[in-house]
């Protein structure tokens, strides 16, 4: 109950300035158009490219519980992404929606980390920005919509910075 207290009275004093209210709408606006345009129709794009190899070392992972290729070889790379994968295709089938569910996914919350990050370096009004136009730029909506790792590498790519810099240069130990 000590940390809801401390939660709640940040909470409250963040709420407070009306332009922090006004921010954080904008962010939900922004994220809630990204997930939007991440998301809709992916069950009808066509595979292409190297969306092929994905498909294959997921299948890899529901059968044989390791990213195992029709050639009898174990895929390493991007090993991470493959079991990612796994986990909505276990539950709603090996399918378009089901493979790119992750990299959609990743792409949305790569918004308010932006935000977050850009915020904690620069300012807010800065943070918002870059948010906008993490959502908005029409390669970010598309490397979320394929069925390979580029969303979900950038998202924990940002994530690993991101911590680093409030760890080390804001000496927050938590």
């Amino acid at each position: 109950s000590f940390f809801m207290k401390i939660n709640k009275s940040v909470l409250k004093s963040y709420f407070r300035d009306k332009t922090n209210i006004i921010i954080f709408c904008i962010l939900v606006l922004v994220t809630v158009y990204g997930t939007i345009v991440r998301f809709k129709n992916i069950g009808i794009l066509a595979y292409w490219g190297d969306d092929g190899q994905t498909v294959l070392g997921t299948l890899g992972v529901l059968k044989y519980g390791f990213p195992k290729l029709p050639s009898g070889n174990i895929m390493y790379h991007t090993l991470f992404s493959f079991y990612l994968r796994a986990i909505p295709s276990y539950i709603f089938g090996l399918n378009e929606v089901a493979l790119r569910f992750p990299g959609a996914f990743f792409g949305v919350l790569t918004i308010p980390l932006i935000f977050l990050f850009v915020k904690d370096t620069v300012n807010k009004y800065a943070g918002i920005l870059a948010a906008i136009i993490v959502s908005l730029n029409a390669w970010q909506i598309e490397f979320s919509r394929e069925t390979r790792y580029y969303s979900e590498f950038q998202f924990f790519y940002l994530l690993s910075i991101y911590l680093f810099y409030r760890g080390y240069f804001k000496e927050e130990n938590k």
